[in-house]
């Protein structure tokens, strides 16, 4: 590892077994900032849609939903970084299968962590490479500055729609910033989700409050991370009751 300097990336890791998933998930918080974990395939794909991880590392064979059918629905949603994929069977066509679905690398279960590391590593530097590190702070600066970001975010939401979000999640990449608000909804899209036909309408006036306070927010982070930054992606999602800005440094 770098420096000592954990990355600056997201992981999405996935396992059901409580005591392997554990044991990794601390291996990964020494080496990642932002570590979230899963413990089958449905709740990966709930946090896959929220997060847009950097990297995925799963299991195959999981309940309610296997990693197999995690990797197609990450497919379809068009996710291009990479995956890698830890697993007990050495079933060839499932792990054909696997690699059909674009993962990047299959570790063999039990895991030697050796092997794992200089995989993380290289997919790591890969995309911090591609990255090219605009943004340079210590993980408490980052962590502060994001809990900074959160506040003010919920603040402006609350002043510009007489309602905030329930709650505001943001990540500081080195070229990026994520801001995903839940539980976000205006006074007037309240009367309307009375009935679900309007969902269409609320999704509508969503992106269109976002772009009206879309220089609010460019000022709002500009100010926080005392660089240019401009908005270059909304995301509304009615059915999650999420809205995720992403802006480019």
């Amino acid at each position: 590892m770098r420096n000592s300097e954990k990355y600056n990336l997201k992981i999405l890791y996935v396992e059901d077994e409580s005591e392997t998933r554990e044991a990794l998930a601390r291996f990964f918080k020494r080496r990642f900032t932002k570590v979230f974990v899963a413990d089958n395939g449905s709740d990966a794909v709930e946090k896959f849609t929220e997060l847009n991880p950097d990297i995925i590392v799963t299991d195959l064979l999981m309940p309610e939903m296997s990693g197999v059918d995690l990797l197609k629905h990450a497919k379809e949603a068009g996710y291009q970084n990479p995956v890698v994929v830890l697993s007990a069977l050495q079933d060839i066509n499932l792990a054909v299968k696997t690699f059909n679905l674009g993962i990047d690398q299959y570790i063999m279960k039990p895991v030697n962590l050796e092997e794992l590391n200089l995989v993380m590593e290289r997919l790591a530097n890969k995309l911090m490479e591609g990255d090219q590190a605009t943004l340079v702070m210590t993980s408490d600066e980052r962590r502060l500055k994001e809990d900074s970001i959160s506040y003010e975010v919920s603040a402006l939401l609350k002043a510009k729609s007489g309602k905030g979000p329930r709650v505001v999640k943001v990540f500081i990449g080195n070229s990026k910033v994520e801001i995903n608000c839940i539980g976000f909804s205006t006074v007037y899209e309240e009367t309307l989700m009375q009935q679900r036909k309007n969902a269409p309408v609320i999704e509508q006036l969503r992106q269109f409050f976002f772009q009206m306070i879309k220089a609010d927010m460019e000022a709002l982070v500009s100010k926080q991370l005392s660089l240019s930054v401009s908005v270059d992606g909304i995301d509304v999602d009615f059915s999650r009751g999420t809205v995720k800005i992403s802006l480019a440094l």
